[in-house]
């Protein structure tokens, strides 16, 4: 996960260069530097203990829908940013999903 918060940085970085918006650009690039930071720094995780059946399969499902809305809103922020414009709400929404993904990571780590 945190090559993938790397990897979206860079190519935010480079869609806010190609739309001239180098700052929003940085700025997505340094928090998703610092989102890879903290998640490669938490604990190694556990596997859950007794879990399975139909709460597996509901888990997977909600982990799936989550990630294609995950990629939606990248994609649209970067197609924002690529095309000039100032992806301002998409970067809040990217930056809220970083800070949700990264608490996520840290309590189901520590469990």
């Amino acid at each position: 996960m945190p090559a993938f918060f790397v990897g979206f940085g860079v190519v935010s970085l480079v869609a806010s260069l190609v739309g001239g918006r180098l700052v929003l650009g940085l700025w997505t690039a340094g928090a998703m530097v610092v989102c890879a930071v903290t998640v490669a720094t938490l604990p190694a995780p556990r596997p859950p203990a007794g879990r399975s059946g139909s709460a597996s399969g509901v888990r997977t499902t909600l982990g799936v829908l989550a990630a294609v809305v995950v990629v939606v809103v990248l994609a649209t922020f970067v197609g924002s940013l690529a095309a000039g414009g100032t992806g301002y709400l998409y970067f809040a929404l990217v930056m809220a999903l970083a800070v949700l993904y990264v608490g996520y990571a840290a309590v189901a780590r520590r469990r």
